[in-house]
């Protein structure tokens, strides 16, 4: 006997000997073809022409083929999630807008984004059953702004899955050959499974093994009927094999393979706690927000009391700061050096403190990952761009369109393709903006959002070199006036529009100041706050003088010998 289980995974074969009571296995094999590999060559084949296979857009005035990549992706149905990234949305997204046919890619983007891709594959796989008694049929399903009608014809089909065929008529003649048989001394082949109901496979057994050889038995079913089988052989004694049930299972086995986490009782009472706290009359209103390397956040109720500006912050949290003001339960994006994205507001913040933890404890930082930059998320999320500034003077944006679903998951959200350098801020931007960056050494430019590399693949705005490190960046007006500030308390008055532009990226503009490092240049407004390794203090900004083309910086104040200016808000 040779049993063809031709299913939607893979075809297996046995051939074996039955007789006088007793079963002999003489081969057994299989290859991994099976229906799934039909439908996938199916879709490649009869479906992209639909979503923009063969289409062009424009990219620096010049007609690019939409690449093939996407569409072997499209047609493989464990892969095509991959074109769910906001990487590829937004490369998707790209193409449609310099596309010579922008609906088919449109469609696409639908079909991906809308999670349409079920819907495909089982619409081609009825249209493949149906050719088993059809010659002809079409591949029917609609979606957003696209409705599928592709025919489809037997002769086609089996054209498309050539190869398989060929292989599979290779792999049962090996089988005979490795069961020490002829094909004529086959006497029964048993086919089952949905696969082995295509018509060019029952051609391939009746004309390998004759005709009245091949009987067709349980081809939905044949799996769960042999496990009936054997289950009631070894219920009757026939079948020597040990039953289990689920009270024979190990408790070690459990515990092992367990994938429930254990609840920290104590962790849960503390956060009950403070929940039922009624002394709660100070947890309202903003909050100043102070963000120092290593994952240190310093929370100040606003507008400061005179007796809360004063704090000490160690030593090892002094190489960079960030600051922003939000009232006390509103949402902020926080990403991390490992391009980890999370959502949370300063409350969350202030209580994970109360319990003795941090956002590391929290969300089970690895080594040296530590939170690089944040923005407020309600004023971000509308934006077209999120435009990731890196500490090596990258920058690149990224639709917020594509990505806004993924950043508010409840799990927090990672980047596959980092930038070079760590994240040193986030911006909320529109097209027609610009943001300016500087870094350590005390040089700054200004960069526009209508750069197509910088939208694209991203790009080094500002020029690198060992030792330096790009400090931060913000979004600027050309009427905007800026301060420069010194580590050692030191800084000045630049004007936005005395900056250069940056055009073609990795440029390397001239010095604002002598002093180094430089620590922050920050939009200059009234009531503008310098903040310190040792507190908050304001700025006298009617004390600096007006902005020159100069390089030369004033003191800001008096500072203590090992005070460190760290930013401004």
């Amino acid at each position: 006997i040779l049993v063809f289980d031709f299913g939607g995974g893979t075809l297996d074969i046995t051939v074996m000997r039955l007789g006088n009571g007793r079963r002999e296995i003489l081969a057994t094999g299989g290859i991994p073809i099976a229906g799934d590999v039909f439908d996938s060559k199916l879709v490649r084949a009869k479906l992209p022409r639909h979503f923009g296979e063969g289409s062009s857009f424009i990219t620096h005035h010049k007609e690019m083929p939409v690449p093939s990549w996407i569409y072997d992706i499209f047609s493989d149905w464990q892969r095509i999630l991959e074109l769910q990234t906001p990487e590829n949305r937004e490369m998707l997204a790209e193409i449609a807008a310099q596309s010579v046919r922008p609906r088919e890619i449109e469609a696409l983007i639908n079909l991906v984004a809308d999670n349409y891709a079920l819907q495909m594959f089982d619409a081609t796989e009825q249209a493949k059953r149906r050719l088993s008694d059809d010659m002809g049929t079409l591949i029917k399903f609609d979606g957003p702004k696209f409705n599928i009608r592709q025919l489809v014809t037997r002769t086609e089909f089996e054209t498309i899955i050539r190869d398989e065929v060929l292989a599979i008529d290779q792999h049962l003649d090996e089988m005979v050959a490795k069961a020490g048989l002829t094909h004529k001394e086959i006497d029964i082949v048993v086919r089952t499974g949905g696969s082995a109901e295509i018509p060019i496979f029952r051609h391939m057994l009746e004309d390998k093994f004759g005709k009245e050889t091949v009987r067709e038995v349980d081809t939905f079913s044949s799996v769960t009927s042999g496990l009936g089988i054997i289950a009631h052989g070894i219920a009757q004694g026939e079948i020597e094999l040990r039953g289990y049930t689920p009270n024979e299972i190990p408790p070690h086995v459990a515990e092992t393979h367990s994938n429930v986490p254990l609840v920290n009782l104590d962790l849960l009472q503390k956060r009950i706690a403070l929940r039922e706290d009624d002394s709660d009359e100070d947890k309202t209103g903003r909050r100043l927000m102070v963000l120092a390397n290593g994952n240190h956040f310093e929370l100040r109720r606003w507008p400061l009391a005179p007796e809360k500006t004063a704090f000490a912050l160690p030593e090892e949290n002094q190489q960079w700061a960030a600051a922003l003001t939000a009232d006390y339960d509103e949402p902020l994006l926080l990403i991390t050096s490992t391009y980890r994205f999370m959502i949370m507001t300063p409350r969350q913040l202030d209580e994970l403190e109360e319990l003795g933890m941090t956002i590391s404890d929290l969300y089970h930082f690895r080594i040296q990952e530590e939170i690089c930059a944040m923005c407020r998320w309600a004023e971000t999320k509308d934006c077209t761009w999120l435009t990731i500034v890196t500490s090596r003077g990258y920058a690149r944006g990224y639709r917020l369109s594509a990505l806004k679903d993924y950043l508010e998951s409840p799990a927090p959200y990672q980047f596959d393709n980092a930038l070079p350098g760590v994240p040193v801020a986030l911006l909320g931007a529109e097209d027609g903006h610009q943001f300016v960056l500087y870094n350590s050494d005390g040089r700054a430019q200004r960069f526009p959002m209508t750069n197509s590399r910088l939208r694209v693949r991203g790009v080094q705005a500002l020029n690198w070199k060992e030792g330096e490190r790009v400090m931060g960046a913000q979004l600027v007006a050309m009427d905007d006036e800026l301060l420069l500030g010194t580590r050692d308390g030191y800084g000045r008055r630049v004007a936005v529009a005395d900056l250069p532009l940056g055009e073609k990226g990795n440029e390397r503009p001239p010095i604002l100041s002598t002093r180094k490092p430089v620590q922050l240049l920050s939009r200059l407004q009234d009531g503008t706050l310098l903040i310190s390794s040792q507190g908050i203090r304001p700025l006298d900004g009617e004390k600096l003088p007006p902005a020159e083309n100069s390089s030369k910086t004033y003191k800001l104040g008096r500072w203590s010998k090992d005070e460190a200016l760290l930013t401004a808000v």
